[in-house]
């Protein structure tokens, strides 16, 4: 993990992505790649003279059974309490288009 921060912070300030005073959204899906990106921008921001305010946004699409989003709240909870940002949506109906072999999903907000 050393490795991955060493270049995540190298990156940032070469690039100049992060400034003083930006406000970052992490786009949260509850899976490793978002969790770590999260972990490390909090871990970048306790460590480094940059000021910025960071927080977790997610979707939640409202499919039965499997969506996490106490499990991402704890999380930012334990990273010190990054505010958690969640959109429900109420699901509606799917249905398969037989000739294009896939699913379409329709929401609306709740």
């Amino acid at each position: 993990m050393k490795s991955i921060m060493a270049q995540m912070r190298n990156t940032i300030e070469d690039k100049h992505l992060i400034n003083d005073g930006d406000r970052v959204a992490v786009g949260l899906s509850g899976g490793k790649d978002s969790m770590a990106l999260l972990y490390a921008l909090r871990e970048f921001q306790k460590y480094n003279v940059i000021r910025y305010e960071l927080c977790a946004i997610s979707i939640n699409p409202g499919f039965k059974g499997g969506f996490k989003s106490n499990e991402m709240k704890a999380f930012c909870d334990d990273l010190g309490g990054v505010p958690f940002y969640e959109e429900k949506l109420r699901y509606i109906k799917s249905f398969l288009k037989p000739e294009k072999k896939r699913i379409r999903v329709h929401y609306v907000q709740k």
